[in-house]
């Protein structure tokens, strides 16, 4: 039988994936490091980079 979590595998979009890897590279690190990184790296601005996490939420 299939467990749960492996039921349903969310969908990430390439920058999504990117973000990850931003985040897994340089853990632990403030907000206003990731917004720096992420400005960078990924073009977003830091309204962009706080923002991005709670989207995939809702």
């Amino acid at each position: 039988m299939k467990e749960k979590s492996f039921e349903r595998t969310p969908k990430v979009f390439e920058s999504e994936y990117r973000f990850c890897l931003i985040l897994w590279e340089n853990e632990p690190l403030k907000a206003a490091e990731l917004a720096k990184i992420c400005k960078e790296k990924l073009e977003w601005s830091r309204t962009t980079t706080y923002n991005r996490p709670y989207q995939e939420i809702s």
